[in-house]
């Protein structure tokens, strides 16, 4: 038989496109699947341990004993200022930040204006939130001479230009203030005061005086107060009461006090109130009580 030649390539007509070479692209490679138990198990343990260690809280909390939320039976710590002074502002300034409070600190400062008392002031831990342009003089008084001497510091360091606008008293708030630095005296235009109820002992001679020390509502003098204490949940109650010993051994302050019933007991006319933190902050705003003012603003 005769062979047949081998097939040849048809060859492209003259004039024809040649065909683009095909492309096959190989499936990407799939990784492994991870198994999930490692991490089903981490989060198991972790989750036993958070049940354990809230166990453990419940158990200790419920055995404290509650401590009274009155004044006149807490006893005084105010020792511990003295020893808290140099590491009180590095040891408290993450929780501070976290609640929000250097706005409310801002907020307070800012409502600083002709002559300023500062009550309480502690370390100055509002110093740096001052317009001192529009501040004429600002005092400053504290019981601990180490936190005043910190806060003398702040004060120096946030407004070097003020000099002698700034004077720092080492004297206890309750006791009769000094006036004004003008040759007339007279009484301060604006008193502020952060977290000082908690710790003073006698809390409303303390606000009494400061009601002396400032001018009338209808002069356009004004007290402003930003303080913790008790929250309007009595569960919250029950911690702070249960927890408020080992606080005021370690921080020198009570923070289970009813701040409504110390201010309205002290006879202070309130103009405005707010709370924060499930009700445990307290800013509150009034005025000295010879004049007939009451509430006009108040958040729940």
């Amino acid at each position: 038989m005769p062979q047949r030649p081998p097939p040849q390539s048809p060859l492209p007509r003259r004039g024809a496109r040649s065909q683009p070479p095909l492309h096959i692209q190989a499936p990407p490679l799939r990784r492994p699947a991870r198994s999930k138990t490692p991490l089903i198990l981490a989060a198991g343990v972790a989750a036993y341990g958070l049940s354990l260690y809230t166990a453990y809280l419940y158990t200790t909390i419920k055995d404290l004993p509650p401590a009274p939320s009155s004044p006149r039976l807490q006893p005084s710590n105010a020792k511990v200022y003295n020893a808290l002074a140099s590491e009180y502002d590095t040891s408290i300034w993450f929780s501070e930040l976290t609640m929000g409070l250097p706005l409310l600190r801002r907020a307070l400062a800012r409502r600083a204006h002709g002559h300023v008392l500062e009550a309480s002031v502690g370390t100055g831990r509002n110093a740096a939130y001052y317009d001192m342009d529009k501040c004429a003089s600002v005092t400053v008084v504290d019981s601990s001479l180490e936190m005043l001497t910190v806060a003398r510091a702040a004060f120096a360091s946030r407004h070097p230009r003020s000099g002698t606008r700034v004077r720092c008293v080492h004297m206890d708030a309750a006791a009769p203030l000094p006036p004004p630095p003008t040759p007339a005296g007279g009484k301060y235009d604006v008193a502020i005061q952060s977290m000082g109820i908690c710790s003073h002992e006698d809390p409303i001679a303390l606000l009494r005086n400061l009601a002396r020390s400032v001018k009338s509502g209808s002069e356009g003098g004004r007290i402003v107060l930003l303080e913790h204490g008790r929250s309007r949940f009595e569960w919250i109650n029950d911690l702070l009461d249960r927890l408020a010993w080992g606080h005021a051994r370690r921080w020198g302050c009570w923070w289970n006090r009813d701040i409504g019933e110390l201010v309205e007991r002290s006879g202070l006319k309130l103009l405005e109130v707010r709370r924060y933190h499930f009700g445990t902050t307290w800013w509150v705003v009034a005025v000295p009580p010879d004049e007939d003012k009451t509430i006009v603003s108040s958040s729940p």
